[in-house]
């Protein structure tokens, strides 16, 4: 029994449960400040807000919060780290970052790591990318969590999107944001169809690029990257440092552009296809600086493409479209000493990778017309000869740890 004298202990205020604040802040036991349209608790860690009033209102009735198909959460991604995951993140901040941009290693490993303990698009996009590139080396549920992490990170980047370019999101979580972005493009190189969803992807790049430029441009990642990184390669090509395209590999280039220019029928497409055309006249000209600088256009093009355009030129399903991205992935490949000069130090450019997407472009076209076999005859012609040379470079040893 305690002294008389002894102060009263002081009663516990208990917290007094919230019922107006987001479905979010609730889930996790935090305290919601209710701000319209995203919380910044929403808003810091890149996730869709959702208020209890959406799911009450009686003229649009919607299922609730637990059902799998509507919830990003539906997987506690906080609670669901295993030892595989622990390891791919060491791989990641010591081997396996992507090779781009260039001079990005520090971005990667130092800032881009601390960033993904506050963004869980940004932590399952490392995660993604880093279980891709491992696929190298073999081990049971590598491919698995590949994609379990990269279905993630796309259902949590596009939630994030939406406040993108409001002033309340900080520099911090836009920064984010592009990272997620770079490590689910790179990542579609290490997929045998990941061409299917490059566009869609480097398309989000770029608005969030936008919406960084929108609110003054400040960026880790520096946005005038690509033009030092330009100025140091045309260094490199007027020392005659860089090779020139093989020409036995440009015979019939010409003409199968000709065969393709009654193929394109939207508008965003047929700007796509001159601008390739253009690169192939410079190539076949012998003016090879003037085709890379043209083909790298076509990143603006894709930066300036509106929704419905882009769709016509992303739907893979449609035979043109592809027939389209395999010639550009071509010309890439006859220009990969430049795009082999745009990677970290060290690292492996992703154009290595591009004969594959051709590969797999051409069986899917096997289904299509036999006009559209022989359109991708030049195409297949370049990825035959640098797989070669690829296969002919790895066999002395082993390039483990590339993306």
């Amino acid at each position: 029994m305690s002294d008389a004298s002894s102060p009263a202990l002081k009663k516990r205020k208990w917290h007094t449960k919230d019922q107006n604040g987001c479905t979010r802040c609730k889930a996790r036991h935090v305290k919601c400040e209710k701000s319209q349209p995203s919380c910044r608790n929403c808003v810091r860690r890149g996730e869709e807000c959702i208020y209890p009033a959406l799911y009450s209102a009686p003229q649009t009735p919607m299922p609730p919060v637990t059902d799998p198909g509507d919830s990003v959460e539906t997987v506690p991604v906080r609670d669901t780290f295993s030892a595989l995951d622990l390891e791919l993140f060491h791989r990641f901040i010591t081997t396996d970052y992507p090779p781009l941009p260039a001079n990005s290693t520090h971005i990667w490993t130092q800032i881009m790591s601390v960033y993904a303990h506050d963004h869980d698009f940004l932590m399952h996009a490392i995660l993604a990318c880093a279980a891709t590139s491992s696929t190298a080396n073999p081990r049971p549920g590598l491919r698995v969590s590949a994609l379990h992490h990269r279905m993630i990170a796309l259902k949590c980047i596009w939630g994030a999107m939406a406040v993108a370019d409001s002033k309340e999101t900080s520099s911090r979580t836009r920064d984010a944001l592009l990272g997620a972005w770079y490590l689910l493009a790179m990542q579609c190189f290490l997929l045998r169809d990941g061409w299917t969803d490059f566009f869609p992807l480097v398309r989000g790049l770029n608005l969030t690029a936008g919406a960084i430029l929108l609110q003054g441009g400040n960026t880790v990642w520096g946005l005038d990257r690509l033009h030092v990184t330009k100025e140091r390669i045309r260094d490199e090509w007027k020392d005659g440092r860089i090779e020139r395209p093989p020409r036995p590999l440009m015979s019939g280039m010409m003409e199968s552009f000709r065969l393709m220019e009654t193929e394109c029928q939207s508008h965003r497409a047929q700007a796509f296809l001159q601008i390739v055309i253009t690169a192939a006249t410079a190539l076949d000209q012998d003016e090879t600086w003037k085709g890379y600088e043209t083909l790298q256009s076509v990143w603006d093009l894709l930066s300036n493409a509106d929704c419905v355009d882009s769709k016509a030129l992303e739907d893979c399903s449609n035979p043109s479209s592809r027939i389209l991205m395999a010639h550009w992935l071509a010309m890439m490949l006859l220009l990969k000493p430049f795009y082999d000069l745009e990677v970290v130090l060290g690292k492996q450019g992703v154009i290595a990778q591009l004969p594959t997407w051709i590969f797999d472009i051409s069986r899917v076209a096997s289904r299509d017309s036999d006009n559209t076999e022989e359109m991708l005859q030049w195409p297949l012609q370049v990825a035959s000869a640098y797989a070669s040379r690829n296969l002919a470079q790895s066999r002395p040893e082993s390039q483990e740890g590339a993306l």
